[in-house]
């Protein structure tokens, strides 16, 4: 059975990689008519792309902040709809432009129409700085920019299979920043990367996300509460501890501590926050704050309890204590935080001989839509225990 999912596994790779490639040739017509028009005119400003989710975007905040020291003059962010708004109320650059990933997968008119807004900026340099293959996306926006100098990470390009769409965008860049395949947690590839870029050495220093606003949610004013987010990137299902777990472990740090549970997630998660706020007889505020709004929510909170997910790097970017739940598949990538930084997310984790699997679990499939066993065995007295022993309660 296993052996069946992986070669179906193998052809939808095949599939998806076919229709990246019918995109990306159609894209080259479009291509000869922003080259055309924009090829006698002049160049100039700096802009980064910066798609990636929630959580990478503020682990990548303190090397923007690097960034912008070094950088005086025009800089644009081209940023996921999903933090854009909030990316305009920080310093680290001079104009935001917002992409709607999904569309711009999905979506011809909504492709063409932005990069024909990004190749009227007439760039002078852009900078792709994710290491993944990113080539319906980061990539093809770097290639349609018509940008003087062109500039991204080499990446990963060992496993020839996966990599092929890496290997066809490297060829729009003119300048690729080697990847260190020994670096693994985000903060010190973030932080290699514009070491390369500058030529010079940047430290590894803990960041602190300053108030920019104060919010208050009318729900929670007055209360001392802490938040669950019982969420993962994607909806993944395999890397989200059990609601049950989670409902317990709310219910039991409300009559022990006094305090109040606030349950936190998207719109999509509404369904999963509501059953878990009603267990615990907490609230349930998912779907009803922005990013900015969200920021302060996590600022204000005693701590976070969650996934690996976007609410632990934004509590660590606050200050804010944070408790991660934490399975084996990409452990170190993101989850636990180097030694650096201070006032890390405490990882909360279940050790097991298969770790570092890439999420490719040897005991269940994706598919089973329950989490793995790296997940799943991590009991409510282990995670109790991590937050009552952290003296913050």
């Amino acid at each position: 059975m296993k052996k069946l999912v992986k070669i179906l596994g193998l052809i939808l790779i095949a599939c998806k990689l076919i229709k990246a490639l019918s995109l990306v040739a159609l894209d080259s017509v479009f291509y000869l008519y922003l080259y055309f028009k924009n090829r006698r005119k002049p160049k100039k400003g700096i802009a980064l792309i910066k798609l990636d989710e929630i959580g990478d975007f503020f682990l990548w905040l303190g090397t923007a902040e690097k960034m912008r020291r070094e950088i005086p003059r025009s800089f644009v962010l081209i940023a996921n709809s999903l933090y854009a708004s909030f990316a305009k109320t920080l310093p680290y650059w001079d104009e935001v432009i917002s992409v709607d990933t999904k569309k711009l997968e999905r979506s011809i008119p909504y492709r063409w129409q932005l990069f024909g807004i990004v190749a009227n900026y007439r760039f002078e340099t852009i900078i792709q700085p994710t290491h993944v293959s990113s080539l319906l996306k980061g990539d093809s926006l770097v290639r349609m920019s018509l940008a003087k100098e062109r500039i991204g990470s080499k990446g990963d390009i060992s496993r020839w299979l996966f990599n092929v769409s890496k290997r066809i965008s490297n060829r729009w860049y003119n300048k690729l920043i080697p990847f260190d395949l020994t670096i693994k947690h985000e903060l010190h590839k973030n932080t290699a990367f514009i070491s390369q870029f500058f030529c010079r050495k940047f430290e590894n220093r803990a960041f602190c996300l300053e108030r920019s606003a104060t919010y208050i949610h009318p729900l929670l004013d007055g209360l001392n509460y802490f938040l669950i987010f019982p969420g993962a990137s994607a909806n993944a299902e395999y890397k989200m501890w059990p609601k049950e777990k989670f409902a317990a472990l709310g219910k039991r740090i409300m009559k022990e501590r006094g305090l109040v549970a606030a349950v936190c997630g998207s719109k999509t998660e509404r369904e999963l926050c509501e059953w878990i706020a009603k267990e615990t007889g907490g609230i349930n505020l998912s779907g009803e704050t922005e990013i900015g709004e969200a920021v302060e929510i996590i600022r204000n909170s005693k701590f976070v309890v969650g996934n690996d997910s976007a609410s632990v790097h934004i509590a660590a970017a606050v200050k804010t204590p944070a408790f991660c739940i934490v399975g084996g598949g990409a452990f170190g990538a993101f989850i636990p935080y180097p030694e650096f930084w201070q006032e890390p997310p405490v990882p909360i984790y279940y050790n097991m001989p298969c770790y570092h699997c890439s999420w490719r679990c040897i005991y269940r499939l994706k598919s089973e839509r329950i989490a793995f066993p790296c997940i799943s065995n991590i009991t409510v007295e282990m995670v109790f225990k991590k937050v009552n022993n952290s003296k913050i309660i």
